[in-house]
């Protein structure tokens, strides 16, 4: 019997809330169309390729643009804001800083992860506003999307790299409804 209190299960307990949490604000972002994904598996469907297929073709052509979750957790656990500082004077993007949900036209579930992980994980929010804190000194972004999967990942134990899957497994179930009304209306 684990006993009551016990940091690592409240650790394991508040990683499955916050995956929980990221999966939702990934879902309504897809709904939105707010992510490249849902583009773009609109337009491939628009060349009757199987959903699976699309699938790929989807996450595939996002290249780059799906990498910045993976950079940004090694930015958060690892380079820090002298990292971010260093990116920015070669004239390089901040990974998982940007297309912010900080504005109020940006869907409202990604408040709610925000202020988890400030209540709930305050040394990965720490980690994580030191590096908006230095950003903020040369440039007017800030975290998105990126950052708080990459913070998710990291909580749940998944090895880098594995934190596009948290995303895909998010927004699979739209992007096969997004598919299905351009493949069967074309």
């Amino acid at each position: 019997m684990v006993p009551e209190g016990d940091p690592l299960v409240n650790d394991a307990e508040a990683a499955l809330r916050l995956k929980a949490l990221v999966c939702d604000a990934h879902r309504e972002a897809c709904y939105n169309n707010n992510n490249l994904s849902s583009d773009i598996i609109k337009r491939i469907a628009l060349t009757k390729v199987p959903f699976q297929q699309a699938l790929i073709g989807a996450i595939a052509s996002g290249g780059e643009r799906h990498g910045p979750t993976r950079q940004c957790r090694l930015l958060i656990y690892g380079g820090g804001p002298e990292a971010a500082l260093e990116l920015l004077e070669r004239g390089e993007k901040v990974p998982g800083f940007g297309n912010s949900f900080f504005r109020e036209d940006i869907d409202a579930a990604w408040f709610k992860v925000r202020d988890f992980v400030k209540a709930e994980m305050p040394e990965d929010w720490e980690r994580l506003d030191r590096i908006h804190q230095a950003v903020l000194t040369v440039k007017p972004i800030h975290p998105n999307a990126a950052s708080f999967t990459a913070i998710c990942a990291h909580k749940l134990g998944l090895p880098v790299g594995a934190e596009l899957a948290l995303a895909i497994e998010a927004r699979v179930m739209v992007l096969a409804i997004q598919w299905a009304e351009v493949y069967h209306n074309a």
